[in-house]
């Protein structure tokens, strides 16, 4: 189960200081992290580079990796340790049990919007 990301949209809009909405609803940045939509071309690099990751190797469906009526959640997107990154969690893992985070790069044609979006600009 992948949890549908316009939920979790009306939900930041509703209670977080959202700093900008695009029109198209593809991408919204609050608090310094930016939530990819569905919709946007970053969202399937993502969920496949997530689906390849060596933790969910061998798993019926590693892009849920359902176990115990939880799968990966996507956290949003901002700069971790210096880079930009997406940000994944797993309550209960089927292969550790345990909770599992996982950071992945974004793409090369993604990067320049993250760090446009989250990083402050200098004002002249």
């Amino acid at each position: 189960m992948v949890v549908e990301l316009s939920s979790i949209f009306r939900k930041i809009h509703k209670h977080q200081n959202v700093r900008e909405l695009r029109k198209d609803m593809d991408l919204m940045i609050a608090n310094n992290s930016l939530f990819v939509n569905e919709e946007h071309s970053e969202w399937v690099f993502m969920w496949k580079c997530l689906a390849e990751h060596p933790l969910n190797t061998g798993l019926d469906e590693p892009r849920a990796a359902e176990n115990n009526d939880e799968s990966w959640e996507y956290m949003g997107s901002s700069i971790y340790d210096g880079r930009p990154q997406h940000a994944f969690r797993h309550r209960c893992h089927p292969k550790t049990q345990h909770p599992e985070s996982i950071f992945l790069p974004v793409s090369i044609d993604f990067r320049s919007e993250v760090l446009k979006a989250i990083l402050p600009t200098k004002e002249t």
